[in-house]
């Protein structure tokens, strides 16, 4: 529970109690956090504490200023879009008022704007539209292209958009600061990667001279249907990309085991990868395997870089 001014006297409390930090502490300038009071709040299943402090500040902020909405990187953060890492590691919140430029500490103020706002978790933020023509100002294009195969896979649940959707939604905008940038990711995007690790991998399997595998193409071995994240299927060739939970998760381990195993039943190549596999000799193994299955007409120079789709 957060307590400002507008509501201490609701707890009994005396004004002095915002500037004095006896059992009180701060979250923003003139908000301070009950030390016992709570408040019940719906929040998605793979919120971490940094998720909440950045709901909690902006909360907090928007008490002192409720002009001032979510936007930019905090906004694309709270619904859980993938972002670069100095996105997620800096502890400023960003704000967008359609009456000033938001000055305050610990925030980074835009420029003024009138946008299109929603509430969500407690909060004010821009609309997801709004919020995903800001980042493209903001990102590299293969950053860029990192968020949208996140918008469009099940990184945190169900996919919420296509490429196809993204395209057409695009279409209709006007132009904004990034709009070649989302045109060429956009060009570059696929359905169904589950992961931003994912992403990587094709990126640079691509970077490395090699044909684009499929993404999450669906795949007969032994008897049952399986769905790698990439794979060469004229080739017979699947590429698994595994986190650390595919270690530590015993469940996970059996099925991996399992799932290979059916694989090579069926005669095809499986290669398991992971953030500390060597890339160049991946990639010569996987060059060497794509020369040995494929017709040679399949792998020229002219075809790098094009889907392996069946």
């Amino acid at each position: 529970m957060l307590l400002h001014a507008g509501n201490l006297a609701e707890y009994g409390l005396p004004p002095y109690q915002l500037s004095n930090a006896r059992g009180l502490e701060a979250v923003i300038r003139g908000v301070r956090r009950h030390p016992e009071r709570t408040q019940t709040l719906h929040v998605p299943s793979w919120a971490d504490e940094r998720w909440l402090s950045v709901r909690e500040r902006a909360e907090a902020l928007q008490l002192r200023m409720p002009e001032a909405v979510v936007s930019h990187a905090s906004a694309a953060e709270l619904r859980g879009w993938v972002l670069p890492r100095r996105f997620t590691a800096e502890p400023l919140l960003h704000v967008t008022s359609p009456v000033s430029h938001v000055r305050r500490e610990g925030c980074i103020g835009h420029r003024p704007k009138e946008t299109e706002t929603c509430t969500e978790w407690g909060v004010s933020l821009v609309e997801a539209p709004e919020a995903l023509r800001q980042m493209c100002a903001l990102l590299t294009d293969e950053e860029l292209l990192t968020l949208l195969e996140g918008l469009c896979g099940p990184w945190h649940g169900a996919a919420v958009s296509t490429v196809a959707e993204l395209e057409a939604a695009a279409a209709e905008w006007s132009r904004f600061p990034g709009c070649r940038r989302l045109s060429r990711a956009l060009r570059r995007a696929r359905d169904g990667v589950a992961s931003p690790q994912e992403t990587r991998l094709r990126l640079e399997i691509v970077a490395a001279g090699l044909p684009e595998p499929e993404v999450n193409a669906e795949v007969r071995a032994n008897g049952m249907a399986y769905h790698p994240d990439l794979s060469y299927r004229r080739a017979q060739i699947a590429l698994e990309y595994e986190g650390d939970h595919h270690r530590t998760d015993p469940q996970q381990w059996e099925h991996d085991i399992r799932r290979e195993a059916d694989f090579r039943a069926a005669g095809w190549e499986y290669l398991r990868v992971t953030r500390r596999t060597h890339r160049s000799a991946l990639f010569a193994d996987l060059r060497s395997m794509l020369h040995r299955r494929s017709p040679m007409s399949h792998f020229t120079s002219k075809n790098r870089g094009k889907s392996d789709v069946k």
